[in-house]
C-alpha cells in the first residue's frame, strides 16, 4: 500500500474517533428543551452493519454538545432565552393551604402528560446567601440531568433564580383565608410544649384573641404566614403587616407566578392552571373530580374559623388579608381572560 494511502486511512480513522469522543461529551448548558433526550440519543446511530454514522456538526451545536471540552456556551451562541421557563414548574408550598393537592395532582399527571415530578430535599425556608446560591445551582443541575419538562416542590420562601444568571421556573402555589390558615397552623403546632394546653379550635381562637403567651401577633415581628413565601429571602419579608413585604410579594407574584391559586376557589384555580401551564396540568380538573375528590385523600377535616375570629383577624392580619384579596382578584382576572371578558 502506498504511503499516501496509509496516511489518508489513518487520518480518517482518527477523525472519526475524535468525533465519536466529542459527541459523548456531556454539555454543561442548562437546557429545558423537552426533546433533549432524543437529540443526544440520536447523535450517534449504529446501522445494521455496525457502521458508525455521525450526525452533522450543526445538530450537535443545536443540542448544546460542546465539541472538545466541558464548557457552557456563551449568551451570543445561545441567543436570547426567556427569563421564565415554561418547561419547569416549582411549587414552593405554603403549609396548611392545600398545596399538597397540587403536588398530588402533579405526581399523578406526570405519566399522562410526559413530564417528571421531583420533591427537592431540605426543610429550611430561610437560606443564607451561600445556601441560596447552592440551592439554585443544585436545582438547575437536577433539572438539567432530567433533560425533560420537570415539576418540583419544596416548602421554601421564594428564591429568585435570575439573580444567579439562571432561568427561573414558572412558580405556582395555593393560599387560603388567613384566619383559616392561622387556625390550621396552630392545630399543627399544638404539639409544642407552650401550646399543649390548647385542645380545640375554640381554645386557639380564645388564646389568640386574648393575646395569651405564645398566641400573640405583633406588628413587624417575624411570623410564618403567607406573604414570606412570595416576598422571598429578605429579612423584612417575615415581618407582620410590613408594607414593603406586601408590595414585594405582589411584584414577585406578577412576574414569576404563572398561577397563584386560592384554596377556597379551587375550581377557578385548576381551570387557570390548565390554561396557563397545559403541559403540566392538562386534565387536572377531570382527575381531581373523578379520582381525587371521591377518594377523600384531600378531605381531611379542615379548620374553619368562627365569624368573630375572622373579623378580628382582618384587623390583626390586615396586610395578609390585603394580599389574599389581591391574589383572589388576580385569579379571577386570569379566568375572565380565558373566557374573553
Amino acid at each position: 500500500m502506498r504511503p499516501r494511502a496509509k496516511v489518508a486511512i489513518i487520518t480518517s480513522v482518527c477523525a472519526i474517533t475524535l468525533i465519536v469522543v466529542c459527541v459523548n461529551v456531556k454539555s454543561a448548558s442548562y437546557s429545558t428543551a423537552p426533546h433533549a433526550y432524543d437529540v443526544r440519543r440520536d447523535a450517534l446511530r449504529i446501522s445494521k452493519n455496525n457502521v458508525i454514522k455521525v450526525t452533522p456538526a450543526s445538530l450537535l451545536r443545536d443540542a448544546g454538545l460542546a465539541p472538545y471540552k466541558h464548557v457552557t456556551k456563551s449568551l451570543a451562541e445561545l441567543g436570547k432565552m426567556d427569563e421564565i421557563s415554561k418547561h419547569i414548574v416549582f411549587v414552593n408550598a405554603v403549609p396548611n393551604s392545600g398545596s399538597e393537592v397540587l403536588v398530588l395532582l402533579l405526581k399523578w399527571l406526570q405519566g399522562w402528560n410526559n413530564f417528571k415530578h421531583i420533591k427537592l430535599q431540605g426543610s429550611k425556608k430561610i437560606l443564607s446567601n451561600i445556601e441560596i446560591e447552592e440551592f439554585v445551582y443544585n436545582t438547575c443541575d437536577i433539572i438539567r440531568d432530567e433533560a425533560v419538562p420537570t415539576s418540583i416542590d419544596r416548602m421554601i420562601y421564594f428564591v429568585n433564580f435570575t439573580r444567579h444568571d439562571r432561568q427561573s421556573p414558572s412558580y405556582v402555589n395555593l393560599i387560603r383565608d388567613p384566619a383559616d390558615y392561622v387556625l390550621s397552623r396552630f392545630h399543627h403546632l399544638m404539639q409544642n410544649d407552650a401550646l399543649k394546653h390548647l385542645k380545640t379550635s375554640k381554645d386557639i381562637e380564645r388564646c389568640i384573641m386574648d393575646k395569651q403567651d405564645g398566641c400573640q401577633f405583633i406588628d413587624n415581628k417575624n411570623v410564618d404566614l403567607a406573604i414570606p413565601y412570595f416576598c422571598g429571602q429578605h429579612e423584612n419579608c417575615q415581618r407582620l403587616n410590613n408594607v414593603w413585604a406586601l408590595k414585594q410579594a405582589q411584584r414577585t407574584v406578577e412576574k414569576y407566578y404563572a398561577t397563584l391559586g386560592v384554596l377556597d376557589e379551587l375550581n377557578a384555580t385548576l381551570e387557570v392552571l390548565e390554561h396557563e401551564l397545559p403541559y403540566f396540568f392538562k386534565g387536572a380538573s377531570k382527575l381531581y373530580y373523578r379520582d381525587l375528590l371521591p377518594s377523600g385523600n384531600q378531605r381531611r377535616k379542615t379548620q374553619r374559623a368562627s365569624n368573630a375570629f375572622r373579623k378580628r383577624m382582618k384587623i390583626t392580619l390586615h396586610k395578609e388579608y390585603e394580599f389574599y384579596d389581591w391574589a383572589k382578584s388576580r385569579l379571577f382576572r386570569q379566568l375572565q381572560l380565558i373566557y374573553g371578558h
